[in-house]
């Protein structure tokens, strides 16, 4: 598989799990949002296979600062509190692929990521 094909299904997998996380936590008064910081100068594709590697290091990068501002934001700020399960890039709201509004998926992932963490002991 492409490294942006793989990158799009992981962060189509975050949002869908902000979106469930949002969903659990509602009642407690707490919000969760999925973040896209964008491409951001740090060791990170160390871990990543040669492939992937490749791709990010054709991308211009910027730095931990500037890619950790909107998660700053959606931390501190008082507007992204109003709302939950949002996707959110230079603090904006993105549109998200939209079978994140599929109540299906994100069932399914939550579902699949718990059988994942079982499995693994944690």
């Amino acid at each position: 598989m492409r490294a942006e094909r793989v990158n799009c299904h992981v962060k189509l997998a975050n949002v869908l799990f902000a979106r469930g996380l949002a969903k659990r936590l509602a009642s407690d008064g707490i919000v969760a949002h999925a973040v896209h910081p964008g491409v951001v100068a740090t060791n990170f594709i160390n871990h990543a296979d040669e492939s992937i590697q490749a791709y990010i290091r054709t991308l211009e990068a910027q730095s931990p600062e500037q890619g950790a501002d909107t998660l700053i934001w959606l931390a501190t700020a008082e507007e992204p509190g109003k709302s939950s399960g949002g996707y959110f890039h230079e603090r904006k709201p993105r549109t998200p692929n939209p079978l994140v509004n599929d109540e299906a998926c994100v069932e399914r992932l939550w579902q699949e990521s718990e059988k994942l963490v079982a499995k693994a002991g944690v």
